[in-house]
């Protein structure tokens, strides 16, 4: 009787726990983390959005290699820009717009200059600030790439030096870092300063556009400094005198305005439960093309979001811990910048595809002046960006005021050939609504004296053409009144006047 029993509760037992494992694994949730079983999942880059600009149908994963073409874009204005500007603002020899991030400073036979201490001079739209230090300048060589370059067309700064510093210098080029080649043989200061402590500016220019340059070869330019005509300044201490030199730059058109430096699918995907990040990459495509993207996931429930830029420059994305804290920016200065994205939420039960739109997140600004004057005087416009920037948080709220974007976009206008009008792209994100944008705009001669300064602003979201139309020098003492239209065939068109 006893074995009968003791045989019964065992049986009792085992049924026990097979209902209890019966019913736990139907409750069982597909853990998030278990990695041991994944599908796959191929993102299928199609048409833009029609509203943006509708791609000929010529199948999958081809969609990437048409970013460049934008029907509702106006022909681009050729237009000289910066490739490279030093203001030596941030006290150091790291530039304030860059092409290309090899671009460097050597004196004296390879010596680096690190002396940012002195006060420079206001130029171009941006502040006084510093200027780089020289002590016994005797050589300044200074090297750029060019292989983003499509053409040069000037080299220009500002320059001044100690009662016994140098009053004179030649500049000269290679391309093969040894056997130079005068452009300038004399470059008198006009302003030589009488006392140790005066240091008057002289400000020079180049034009470079008629030499015959090898693009795919870096440029270094070289200034020989020499005593010159001394005026009342001492006499020359070629070891001793203190050389400042501020608002260094480069003008030309750069390969970006016909094909970008940077073409880049930046992508990531979240759990949708937790906002846990999962995968996180960015992938080059080329103008040829780009054979689309297949991750390996485990079963689940996902947002995500993709982000193509093709630029001169690449985005500003947040480090990446979950999705409420992702975001993204686009300097200002990176001007020509063509950003599209899309998020997307999706399940993962078995290999799927999902077809993904690409929406356009920027705007373009464009200036239409129709003034009847002559505008032949006008050298360079700069645009300063007086809103908030924009910082586009897809999956969360922006929790803070990041300040001002302290850069601008400097356009080095001919206003001789037919055409009086300029453009550039603001980055904005996907925005529901309007948003405000304002801009300080400053007119400047061709010897880069200021002719007007004023301020524009209206109200846009991304995918939108903002056109400011009206006279650029008529009535230089009143408020700018433009007219601006939205162009509907984005997301729409606004004129303003000034």
């Amino acid at each position: 009787m006893m074995k009968r029993l003791t045989a019964w509760c065992r049986y009792s037992l085992s049924l026990f726990l097979i209902v209890v494992v019966t019913i736990s694994c139907k409750n069982e949730v597909i853990s998030f983390d278990d990695h041991n079983e994944s599908y796959t999942v191929a993102f299928e880059f199609q048409e833009f959005d029609a509203s943006v600009s509708p791609l000929q149908n010529i199948g999958k994963y081809t969609a990437l290699s048409k970013l460049s073409s934008i029907t509702n874009v106006p022909p681009q204005v050729v237009q000289d820009e910066y490739l490279y500007y030093w203001s030596f603002n941030t006290g150091s020899s790291i530039p304030d717009i860059s092409i290309d991030k090899n671009a460097k400073f050597l004196y004296n036979d390879g010596e680096v200059p690190d002396d940012f201490s002195a006060q420079g001079w206001a130029s171009n739209g941006f502040a006084g600030g510093y200027a780089m230090v020289l002590r016994g300048l005797q050589d300044l060589v200074v090297k750029v790439p060019l292989d983003r370059v499509q053409s040069l067309k000037s080299i220009g700064f500002d320059i001044s030096s100690s009662a016994t510093g140098p009053k004179d210098f030649e500049f000269l080029y290679t391309q093969d870092g040894e056997t130079y080649h005068s452009i300038s043989a004399d470059n008198q200061f006009a302003n030589v300063g009488s006392s140790s402590s005066s240091y008057p500016k002289n400000s020079f220019i180049f034009y470079v556009d008629t030499l015959a340059l090898d693009y795919d070869r870096p440029l270094y330019v070289q200034l020989l400094m020499k005593a010159g005509d001394r005026g009342s300044a001492g006499n020359y201490n070629a070891s001793m005198g203190v050389t400042r030199i501020d608002n260094f730059n480069l003008t030309g058109l750069s390969k970006t305005m016909t094909h970008s430096s940077i073409r880049r699918l930046h992508y990531a995907v979240f759990n949708r439960e937790t906002n846990r990040l999962v995968e996180e990459n960015n992938v080059d495509f080329s103008a040829e093309g780009w054979p689309g993207l297949s991750l390996q996931l485990p079963p689940g429930e996902y947002v995500s979001i993709f982000l193509s830029n093709e630029s001169a420059a690449d985005l500003y994305i947040s480090d990446i811990t979950d999705a409420q804290t992702y975001s993204v920016r686009n300097l200002f200065s990176n001007s020509k910048a063509k950003i599209f994205g899309v998020t997307h939420t999706f399940s993962v039960r078995q290999d799927i595809d999902v077809p993904l739109l690409l929406h356009r997140y920027y705007s373009m600004v464009k200036f239409e002046f129709t003034d009847n004057r002559d505008l032949t005087n006008v050298g360079r416009i700069t645009i300063k960006p007086l809103h908030t920037p924009f910082v586009y948080v897809p999956f969360g709220d922006r929790s803070k005021d990041i300040g001002g974007d302290d850069e601008i976009v400097s356009f080095a206008v001919d206003f001789e050939a037919e055409s009086k009008e300029f453009y550039f792209h603001q980055f904005m994100g996907d925005q529901g609504e309007p948003q405000e944008v304002v801009y300080l705009v400053t007119v400047r001669d061709k010897e880069e004296r200021q002719l007007r300064e004023f301020t524009v602003n209206s109200r846009m979201r991304n995918n939108m053409q903002l056109v400011f139309r009206g006279e650029l020098l008529s009535g230089i003492d009143q408020e700018a009144e433009f007219k601006v239209r939205l162009n509907e065939d984005w997301d729409g068109e606004i004129i303003e006047p000034f």
